[in-house]
């Protein structure tokens, strides 16, 4: 092993220690990324993902968007997953907090972007802190083209006129910009994340 590799060795093992807090190991600490991505509704079906590796190149997850469909093939958004690298688990996501319902900071809904980024329910900016995995991911949303076009009526739309009447109008994401940064959870910047499990 050359002096160099023992020297980085060394240093990512006394960050791990620093990290912990209390002495113990922690997980060891994944390598920033950055990357700024456009998500076309063209393209959904190519997808769009990124490893995140530890600072020794070990691949630990995997950063990935995934297009929501509703009926037929009528795209109403899509999702930013982390996933352990080799989990097979479709509905397994560590930004999802427990499994929450409803809308969070790493779903991008047409409806709730159709009035543009910044009143979106999370707004442009959306920190998203993942304890177990030792990182935070922070996105941000630069633009967003929605549309509404013909599409497919609800199943049994007849039993429940009103929810048909809202998906008449019901948008589709044409296309998305953000940017995203995925970094150590003991990086500076951390201050005022929304913590997840």
């Amino acid at each position: 092993m050359t002096r160099e590799r023992i020297g980085r060795t060394i240093s990512v093992f006394l960050m791990a220690m620093l990290a912990s807090g209390n002495g113990a190991v922690a997980s060891p600490l994944i390598e920033p990324i950055s990357a700024s991505v456009h998500f076309s509704r063209s393209q959904a079906a190519q997808g769009w993902s990124r490893y995140i590796t530890t600072q020794a190149g070990e691949k630990r997850y995997v950063l990935s968007l995934e297009p929501d469909y509703a009926v037929g093939d009528y795209l109403i958004g899509v999702n930013l997953v982390l996933r352990a690298t080799g989990d097979r688990d479709a509905d397994s996501n560590l930004l999802s907090p427990s499994h929450s319902h409803g809308m969070q900071p790493y779903i991008f809904n047409a409806l709730d972007l159709q009035n543009g980024i910044e009143k979106s329910d999370y707004g442009a900016v959306r920190n998203m802190v993942v304890e177990k995995a030792g990182l935070t991911v922070t996105v941000t949303l630069i633009r967003a083209k929605v549309a509404v076009v013909p599409h497919s009526p609800l199943p049994a739309a007849s039993q429940f006129p009103e929810q048909a009447k809202m998906w008449s109008s019901y948008p589709q994401l044409e296309d998305l910009w953000f940017d995203v940064r995925v970094e150590p959870l003991n990086s500076s910047n951390q201050r005022g994340s929304r913590p997840q499990s």
